[in-house]
């Protein structure tokens, strides 16, 4: 254990060496030599408006009228002063007002003369506020995501602007684009990376005379998709909300260069083919994204948005062993498990200590679910979501399954902790005539505890009736004594479901959203129920309840429980 805190140390030595390399390196970006070394011709105008897939809210404009700011879930009051010049209720705030993704808003509340000035007015405050290369609004995954907004908004921005206003507006475009071409190299490794490189695309593709761009960035990007979207179609942060963010950008980008009459990077092709049936491997039957790793409210619009971008019906994916979920499916039951091991340090800021857990919806109900990650206005409660406690799974004592890095330097240069463990996670499936049984495994508890938790799932062919097995095994000698250490299996309900003890003491009974009732037995331990908290509704946290099988440790435990389906639904 001792080598293992060592290596980690290591690690995170190396990596906040490398993070203030880049950060001492992005203050040369200020320099004149950088016009020169990543110049070429002045940008004059926009030849093509991509496509935004993602929707506008038109009540972001009366906000604003009204002396207001929202955004990523905190509100800024302005009044009469510039949204640029207050002070920021958050960074999600901070990050989201500098992207101009709010464009979009006041694009959507109207085209009249009144909100196309406004939309300038702001873009201009922006600019005589924001020269110097540094904060929050020159990060470049934030600059990116405004050259984006800008590009995309050009028609709101541009039309009928006079020609002081519009050239100011180029000239600085112009330089957030160096800018990006500049720095792009030295973004950590991750969604802001790709995100960034696709801007430059865009940029590139739908801004007059700059195919340069798209010429000496292409190929950087084809390797970045090759480096994060898995041979399944997952990210390799195996949050899978990022592949509808990144597809939300992929999508609109594929169809610049069809209409600059220019192919298709394959890589891009490519990418987007398997991201799409990843993202339907991964939705339970109510619609949602299983919430695992960084998995919060499914944001539905944006969602149907890209599966609809789905180019001929796919066979569904059968399998996702490279992002390391689990899917179990029979009829009007769908399962999903988390079977992998957590991704790299670097990646892992958004990774859940939920190792073995599952997500059980019926027909369109969810039943079982994980607590979810906390949207933008509640990121305190953060690290509490990313605990094993916080999922349908087996935890020990207060111990999670996976342990949070506190290191003050790496949370500010990547925006979160890392996570490290379990290293070995194993899974073995097979079907017998239609009955599918899954054997699972995780070495998490290894270091500290000496325990190996193993998992079995078997669910028969209507779907109906679903039996596991948790085991807590000795594999080596333990540093505590763990006699009297609690263990817990947790079932953490979905708000809709209604629970009640049953007439039995080993059981509880469920009543689903639409009337369909199911029946928990349990042996080996006492089911309870407990209050939970269901972190990832979009209007933000929700009371809901929980399952807990509670017992003490020994040398061996071994729980087992079912759910089977007593009554159909009939509301």
């Amino acid at each position: 254990m001792a080598s293992r805190r060592l290596s980690e140390r290591t690690r995170l030595a190396l990596l906040a060496a490398e993070e203030a390399r880049r950060r001492a390196k992005r203050r040369l970006y200020r320099s004149p030599l950088v016009r020169w070394r990543y110049g070429g011709p002045s940008v004059e105008q926009l030849l093509i408006l991509p496509q935004d897939l993602r929707t506008g809210d038109p009540s972001f404009a009366d906000e604003v009228a009204s002396g207001s700011f929202g955004l990523a879930g905190a509100l800024a009051i302005i009044n009469d002063a510039s949204p640029f010049a207050v002070r920021a209720p958050s960074r999600g705030w901070e990050i989201a007002l500098h992207g101009f993704g709010w464009l979009r808003d006041l694009r959507a509340a109207s085209d009249d003369a009144e909100v196309r000035e406004l939309a300038r007015d702001l873009v201009l405050d922006w600019i005589a506020r924001c020269k110097v290369f540094d904060g929050i609004a020159w990060e470049p995954a934030v600059t990116a995501r405004r050259v984006q907004a800008w590009i995309a908004n050009g028609a709101l921005l541009l039309e009928n602007a006079d020609d002081a206003g519009y050239d100011v507006m180029m000239q600085s475009l112009d330089r957030q684009m160096r800018f990006l071409a500049a720095c792009y190299r030295d973004i950590p490794p991750g969604e802001a990376r790709l995100t960034t490189l696709a801007a430059l695309l865009t940029a590139g593709l739908c801004v007059a005379d700059q195919q340069k761009l798209v010429d000496r960035h292409l190929e950087a990007f084809a390797q970045e998709l090759r480096a994060q979207i898995l041979p399944d179609g997952g990210h390799v942060t195996r949050n899978s909300a990022v592949l509808i963010e990144l597809l939300l950008d992929l999508l609109p980008l594929k169809q610049c260069f069809l209409a600059r009459q220019r192919t298709a990077p394959v890589a891009l092709a490519e990418a987007i083919r398997r991201m799409i049936p990843m993202l339907r491997y991964m939705r339970l039957g109510d619609g949602t994204i299983a919430h695992f790793n960084g998995v919060g409210a499914t944001a539905a619009h944006d969602l149907a948005t890209v599966l609809a971008y789905e180019e001929q019906p796919a066979v569904p994916l059968a399998a996702a062993p490279d992002t390391g979920y689990l899917r179990i499916e029979r009829h009007a039951s769908k399962l999903l498990l988390d079977v992998g091991p957590p991704p790299i340090l670097q990646l892992s800021g958004d990774a859940h200590a939920g190792c073995l857990s599952f997500e059980l919806s019926s027909g369109p109900c969810g039943m079982i679910v994980n607590c979810g990650a906390p949207g933008a206005a509640h990121q305190d409660l953060r690290t509490v979501a990313r605990s094993t406690a916080a999922h349908s799974t087996l935890s020990v004592g207060d111990v999670s399954s996976a342990r949070l890095i506190e290191s003050a330097l790496i949370e500010r240069h990547y925006g979160a902790q890392p996570i490290s463990g379990p290293r070995n996670v194993t899974q073995q499936v097979a079907n017998h005539d239609g009955v599918i049984e899954a054997v699972m495994s995780h070495d998490g508890y290894l270091p500290r505890l000496g325990l190996r938790h193993t998992r079995s799932l078997r669910m028969e062919t209507q779907g109906l009736q679903i039996a596991g097995r948790d085991r807590l095994t000795v594999i080596q000698g333990s540093r505590l004594p763990l006699s009297g250490v609690p263990f817990a299996v947790r079932f953490h309900l979905h708000p809709e479901v209604e629970a009640r003890k049953g007439e039995e003491p080993d059981t509880v009974e469920l009543t689903l959203g639409n009337g369909e009732t199911w029946q928990m037995i349990a042996r080996g331990a006492k089911p309870g129920l407990e209050d939970s908290t269901f972190y990832a509704d979009a209007s933000g946290p929700r009371q809901s309840l929980q399952i807990v099988l509670r017992g003490l440790c020994a040398d061996e435990i071994s729980v087992d429980w079912s759910l089977a389906r007593t009554r159909a639904g009939g509301r």
